[in-house]
């Protein structure tokens, strides 16, 4: 008998998150321990021809399902100029998309890598949800109670403001109670106050209404020490991403790209929103000594220089 976990994964994403998407997925796949099945929303759907046969052969890999997302009628608030795309307005839509049978979601970020098997944090965390009658969990990023005071007063919430990177939903519940229709509702109605995307919807309209997820099902990359050996999805917040030389020299950022080696020829997977901004931050790396974070600095370099060209 195949062993098959109980609960799905679900990504959306579009090519601009292709390699990082894939990054994430590799590294699920290699921690658990049980076959998965796993959702994708994309733009193009291009993607299921893209996965590498490390994944699509992948022992803990039971199904891979690609849904394009068509989008006829909704101009997306806020991505414009930013590190996000409408893709992180998919997960709004899940219930257009995804089989009905499915009971359970693990919706993940394409920017969260998996270091640790979160299987059992995962399924506690759902039987508490089921006792509790919440529909999704998160983790709390923001209480009221701190200094910063403006996304309450922006979206009038009453006490607190979770991190959508990672999310356990109820999806029988989601659509039972047809809240993908109520979220779009939602987006309409609060579209002029959306600073934070479709997690500024989530949050407006569960307004502290969820079940708070384990810090380390959804933990900061630059909060990580050696000694933090329970977690398990670590999230690269922000727009200090490890394959931007904003975010390359930080520490945590080689857990990153220990796994996009596993399915990549390079050693290190390398971007740039402005070449000339990130030659500056190479250099101040240098001066600072924080390249010597890098794992291997040769080959970073040359890497570096090479994709100037392209």
């Amino acid at each position: 008998m195949v062993n098959i976990e109980d609960f799905e994964i679900l990504y959306c994403f579009d090519d601009n998150y292709n390699i990082q998407a894939v990054t994430s997925i590799m590294s699920y796949l290699d921690s658990v321990e049980k076959k998965q099945n796993i959702n994708i929303i994309h733009t193009t759907g291009f993607i299921e021809n893209q996965l590498p046969k490390e994944i699509k052969d992948h022992k803990n890999l039971e199904n891979i399902k690609v849904y394009k997302f068509e989008n006829y009628e909704y101009k997306f608030p806020n991505i414009e100029n930013v590190h996000i795309s409408e893709a992180t307005y998919f997960r709004l839509f899940i219930q257009n998309y995804l089989e009905k049978n499915i009971k359970k979601l693990v919706y993940i970020d394409p920017d969260v890598v998996c270091v640790n098997d979160p299987s059992t944090k995962i399924n506690s965390t759902f039987n508490e949800m089921k006792k509790n009658n919440n529909i999704i969990s998160a983790k709390t990023e923001i209480y009221k109670s701190s200094e910063d005071k403006e996304v309450f007063e922006r979206l009038n919430l009453s006490e607190k403001y979770f991190n959508a990177g990672v999310m356990l939903i109820d999806f029988h519940e989601w659509s039972n109670k047809d809240l993908t229709s109520k979220l779009l509702e939602r987006l309409n109605d609060i579209n002029e106050h959306i600073k934070f995307w479709d997690q500024d919807v989530l949050n407006s309209f569960f307004n502290g209404d969820y079940f708070e997820l384990d810090e380390n099902l959804n933990f900061s990359a630059f909060k990580i020490k050696d000694s933090d050996k329970q977690i398990s999805l670590i999230h690269f917040l922000g727009s200090k991403k490890p394959w931007l030389t904003s975010g390359v020299f930080e520490k945590s950022s080689e857990i990153y790209h220990f796994n996009f080696r596993k399915f990549n020829n390079s050693t290190y997977h390398i971007e740039h929103k402005w070449k000339l901004g990130s030659l500056k931050e190479l250099l101040k790396a240098i001066f600072l000594l924080k390249i010597l974070n890098l794992k291997f600095v040769a080959k970073y370099l040359k890497e570096f220089f090479l994709s100037l060209r392209v």
